[in-house]
């Protein structure tokens, strides 16, 4: 699925990813990015925000507001300011909230017409929570402490912009130019600054994640999809460990894996079919391949990859040599794992994980996941795999008795990376970390 062209901004709605351009907004799934929607627009969308129950989508070029019907393509003119800086909407869809560096100014979605205005405030970011909107309230002074005297100063408003409530978080990095999303159903927020985002609760305890020399303007969060981050130049799809699955760029779209050999000084990057292997000297080498790249794991000597076709193919470090290459699962590999001294690879699927030797004849198949098993990791002995899913389970196996041993489910969707430490004890990757 390719972009036409660069979008203005993007935005989520449940499972559908918004994109707005100067003369339309497209609506495309964010699993397959097929395209739902297509309407041409008033003005440039430059300010999105939809409601996921909700065909009322609205529109803004910093100036005027738009609504449009997603269903029937119907337009109205809804606001016009001088410089607006957001859209939000409560939960019901009745109220949109809008707000600029000073103001934040609330519309029956219904009848078109203004319930309330809050002025006189230096308004920062906000977002959306119920039917009320929380507003980083830059009048304030900040410091590291939460309380009135120190800290972030946040303001609740209700529907009619009135000020209900207040609250002050403990500063969990520099807090300037940020944008604030909320985090599923708890007290914890999304922090963005300096191209690093934080989960912050409450009280200041945040877990920040880096995304490189990537600078982005804004940022979406999907819980099974990740973040999204947006720039005049491409859209990148990265989970929360890291990991680039899926780059648009105007005019192309290509999957992205990495991992890296620290033994053998060895980067591997993927552009659908192949794999970039890149020496610390700069010397690259090419592993082209006749299907896409789904999954990467490096072990020592060995580097392993799962293909969208169900096989597998690994290689020895750091000649590059095939050690073995071979169809396994009926669908795509959704994650691998070395397990070199016994000379096994692990390939998780869709509801399943088969287990293959590349040296001898013996084969393993686990099933039990409700959904593409996402990460793996096994005991020092060999004999213990832990496997978490996309269907929000982490899952404990006996490796020599082909057993379920025990099985965890959580409601946070956040074991997306697994790890073990020397004492065998396993640490769920992502901001809800959970350890064993």
């Amino acid at each position: 699925m390719d972009l036409a062209e660069a979008p203005l901004q993007l935005t989520l709605s449940g499972d559908q990813l918004i994109l707005g351009y100067a003369e339309h907004i497209e609506v495309r799934t964010l699993t397959t990015l097929a395209i739902l929607h297509e309407h041409e627009t008033k003005i440039e969308a430059r300010l999105l925000v939809k409601n996921a129950n909700n065909p009322l989508l609205f529109y803004s070029n910093a100036s005027d507001v738009v609504s449009i019907n997603i269903d029937t393509g119907e337009q109205n003119n809804i606001h016009a300011s001088w410089s607006l800086a957001s859209l939000n909407l409560s939960e019901t869809g009745d109220t949109l909230f809008i707000a600029d560096s000073f103001s934040v100014t609330t519309f029956d979605t219904k009848t078109n017409t203004q319930k309330g205005q809050l002025s006189g405030n230096y308004i920062g970011s906000q977002f959306a929570v119920g039917n009320q909107l929380i507003v980083l309230d830059r009048s304030s002074p900040t410091s590291t402490d939460s309380s009135a005297e120190n800290g972030v100063k946040y303001i609740v408003l209700n529907e009619s912009a009135e000020i209900i409530d207040e609250f002050w978080v403990p500063r969990t990095f520099q807090q300037q130019n940020v944008s604030i999303s909320k985090f599923r159903h708890n007290n914890e927020m999304l922090v963005e600054s300096f191209n690093k985002i934080a989960m912050s609760d409450l009280k200041g305890q945040s877990f920040v994640f880096s995304f490189g020399e990537f600078k982005f303007d804004a940022f979406e969060f999907h819980s099974n999809a990740g973040f999204i981050l947006f720039n005049a130049f491409e859209i990148r799809f990265i989970t929360t460990t890291g990991v680039v699955n899926r780059r648009l760029l105007p005019g192309a779209e290509y999957q992205a894996l990495a991992t890296q050999s620290s033994k053998h000084k060895l980067a591997f990057t993927t552009t659908l079919n192949s794999i970039k292997v890149e020496a610390k000297n700069g010397k690259i080498r090419l592993l082209d391949n006749d299907t896409e790249v789904t999954a990467l794991h490096t072990s020592g000597n060995l580097l392993a990859a799962g293909f969208k076709d169900g096989s597998f193919s690994i290689w020895s470090l750091p000649r590059l040599k095939l050690v073995k290459s071979s169809p396994y699962l009926s669908g795509r590999v959704s994650s691998i794992l070395l397990d070199e001294p016994r000379s096994r690879v692990y390939l998780g699927g869709l509801g399943r994980v088969a287990g293959a030797s590349f040296e001898n004849e013996w084969s393993q198949m686990l099933r039990g996941h409700n959904n593409f098993v996402s990460s793996m990791v096994l005991s020092t002995d060999g004999k213990l795999l832990m496997t978490s899913g996309d269907d929000e389970s982490l899952r404990f196996w006996d490796i020599d008795k082909s057993r379920l041993l025990q099985n965890f489910t959580f409601q946070s969707g956040w074991l997306t990376s697994l790890v073990m430490d020397d004492q065998q004890k396993v640490t769920g990757l992502g901001p809800g970390i959970r350890s064993f």
